[in-house]
């Protein structure tokens, strides 16, 4: 039903504490101010707060963007917008606070989030500026631009990270422009200057913020009798963000993966919280508009002493230069593991790093899919 999203279950843990919130969405609820419900727990389950998020403002209608959980409150964001049929059209992204033991939500609007009907984030604390740190990706179409000659309007993702302060709940919103890494990958890699979405946000120990970028395109193929959806994943990129919000850093490398099903922005994000899936007739994901909960793109490691991405990758690209269009990756047993190591010395950028990676175990899952478990020693 237009941009009202489906019922669900949204849970964030404290990454300090054992203090955990669900928040139980039912976007149909007849009420506008029950259609959000956050409760609270302690490390023991304990409930500390309950309460629905209430009406904010004339908006009759909520998406949920991004939670976080502190010891003493929970934070929310989300999309509040009306229809020209349920009051105008007047939207704006929302930040939200409940204190611990307290019913009502304190709420701040972030300003230029006008018509951010499809926005996705994640929020994370940074103490080295005292500061939540939402990041948001929004898609933008230009409504008065005409297609091109093949029926194509172009559109584009715009990152936004807001900073929040816990107290006043006062926000300072930065559009990212991922110069550096733009630079970088035109100068590198075997694409232009193209820079995928984010995918996840990572508060480094040094309390530098590293946000990790891939392409990503879905594509759908149509016949008489069925439909084909699958995602394909491109280059990944690296910024590193002062706590003051300046790019400092930005890194790069070729790879191609593809699954089955659709996969969003933030993917990364939502699947190393863990994820509940329900399969297709018995038989998994399928070619239909199921998500590949099982596929994994790449994962990111900070020792303190070092980053890594660690990915799968086959043979054949191992020796390709950056420049060189790599091939398609599609199923896990016929590839390899990869690390990849992120620093600097003098300005150059050390690439590939050799991991000590051993398969302990293959795990069948289904006809469609095998795991392996990985053990790995990073220096």
């Amino acid at each position: 039903m237009g941009n009202v999203d489906p019922k669900g279950f949204y849970i964030e843990k404290d990454a300090t504490s054992d203090s955990y919130a669900v928040i139980c969405y039912n976007s149909f609820a007849h009420e506008t101010g029950e259609r959000l419900q956050v409760h609270q727990y302690s490390g023991d389950h304990q409930e500390l707060s309950n309460s629905f998020y209430g009406k904010v403002g004339d908006y009759k209608y909520l998406n949920y963007i991004a939670m976080l959980v502190k010891e003493d409150a929970v934070y929310l964001a989300t999309y509040g917008y009306n229809t020209e049929r349920s009051g105008g059209k007047d939207s704006k992204i929302i930040v939200s606070r409940l204190r611990k033991g307290e019913k009502d939500f304190s709420h701040q609007h972030i300003e230029m989030s006008d018509d951010f009907s499809k926005t996705t984030g994640v929020m994370r604390y940074n103490p080295g500026n005292q500061k939540i740190q939402l990041l948001t990706s929004t898609l933008i179409e230009d409504k008065k631009a005409k297609p091109n000659k093949d029926g194509v309007i172009t559109r584009y993702q715009l990152a936004l990270m807001n900073y929040v302060d816990p107290q006043t709940l006062d926000v300072k919103s930065q559009v990212l422009k991922f110069e550096k890494l733009s630079d970088y990958i035109k100068a590198n890699l075997n694409d232009k200057n193209v820079v995928g979405p984010p995918q996840d946000m990572f508060i480094d120990p040094d309390n530098t913020t590293s946000i990790i970028s891939e392409e990503l395109y879905q594509n759908s193929e149509y016949d008489t009798h069925s439909t084909s959806n699958s995602t394909a994943f491109g280059n990944v990129g690296l910024t590193q963000y002062s706590p003051d919000g300046e790019e400092t850093y930005a890194f790069g490398f070729p790879k191609r993966h593809g699954c089955f099903g659709f996969l969003d922005i933030f993917s990364h994000s939502r699947k190393v919280k863990g994820y509940w899936q329900y399969l297709n007739n018995g038989v998994g994901f399928s070619h239909t508009g199921y998500q590949d909960e099982n596929f994994f793109s790449f994962d990111y490691i900070n020792t303190g002493k070092a980053r890594y991405i660690i990915y799968n990758d086959l043979p054949s690209n191992f020796d390709k230069k950056a420049n060189e269009e790599p091939e398609t990756l599609s199923t896990f047993h016929i590839g390899h593991a990869v690390g990849r190591t992120i620093g600097k010395n003098s300005g150059s950028i050390t690439c590939l790093v050799r991991l000590r990676i051993e398969i302990v175990q293959w795990l069948p899952f289904s006809h469609h899919t095998t795991f392996g478990l990985l053990t790995l020693t990073l220096r």
